[in-house]
């Protein structure tokens, strides 16, 4: 036997294996081809609430600045403008991929060393000094600010409002800015812990997936927000073993990276455009 055709390995088995290969080449083209036009993951759909909601565009915006009001009373700020309207362009791209909002939407940086950011509705974003700090990259930073939007683009201070308002003072309509003003007002006299109150976890939950959604739509590396909430929030990359999960024993904050990861992990790679994280010159200049 000549070398290679041993075994049975003649002519006519070759050219079957060949013509194999042949459609098997074209089958992996294809199976190639289709993958990378997997559609990309769509918009969560509880960027469209449903919830009830007395608030108009005008008025949520009324409700954010009585509640920043308040807040801006127990805070120091820092007075950096050029970190500021970095922070405003980063925010400027994620909501050129999110719902539009008639919002006028305001960062502030706060001088504080606790590794946080929040919102009071009504386009009012907090950072903490600390938490910009710890960020590694932009990629991070815009996903906390991600984040933070989109408990606004849900409007769930609103809806929550709606709640308080209509439990504690049987209020069930708003008028002008300063009847919202008063409203507040009222509404803090009978709940003196409103402030401290933290959003549920259904809530956190939905904000998360918006971030990882606004992430890819930009092309910030999806998974840089997990990997933020993971490093802040001391999960130590746990996300609940089984037995924890049959007894419901599972962290909240395991809980919640385990939902961001799966949101990561839904995203086709073609749907991903950066290969690194970003760290701009300006991104450096802020964190200094």
């Amino acid at each position: 036997m000549r070398p290679g055709f041993r075994h049975g390995f003649g002519i006519a088995r070759i050219k079957r294996i060949a013509c194999l290969f042949s459609v098997l080449s074209v089958a992996g083209n294809t199976v190639r081809s289709q993958t990378a036009d997997i559609a990309c993951p769509a918009a969560p759909a509880a960027l469209t609430p449903t919830a009830p909601d007395i608030f108009n565009a005008r008025q949520e915006q009324d409700l954010g600045d009585a509640y920043a009001q308040v807040i801006d009373a127990h805070l120091r700020f820092v007075n950096d403008p050029a970190a500021v309207d970095y922070l405003d362009r980063i925010g400027k791209k994620l909501l050129a991929v999110l719902p539009p909002s008639d919002l006028h939407f305001t960062y502030k940086i706060v001088d504080s060393y606790e590794v946080n950011a929040w919102t009071p509705g009504g386009g009012h974003v907090y950072f903490t000094r600390k938490l910009i700090v710890a960020a590694a990259n932009e990629d991070e930073l815009a996903g906390v600010m991600a984040h933070e939007l989109a408990h606004i683009l849900t409007h769930q201070l609103a809806i929550q409002a709606t709640r308080d308002l209509k439990y504690a003072l049987n209020v069930t309509t708003v008028g002008d800015r300063a009847d919202i003003f008063d409203k507040i007002q009222r509404l803090r006299d009978v709940e003196s812990d409103w402030y401290w109150r933290p959003y549920p976890e259904k809530e956190e939950g939905v904000a998360d997936a918006v971030a990882v959604y606004a992430l890819m739509k930009v092309g910030y590396q999806p998974g840089a927000y997990a990997e933020f909430w993971n490093q802040i929030a001391q999960t130590k990359g746990k996300t609940g073993s089984v037995l924890e999960t049959i007894f419901h024993t599972t962290r909240p904050n395991e809980l919640r990276l385990r939902a961001m990861l799966k949101n990561v992990s839904a995203i086709p790679t073609n749907c991903t455009t950066a290969k690194a994280p970003s760290v701009p010159p300006e991104f450096l200049a802020m964190r200094k």
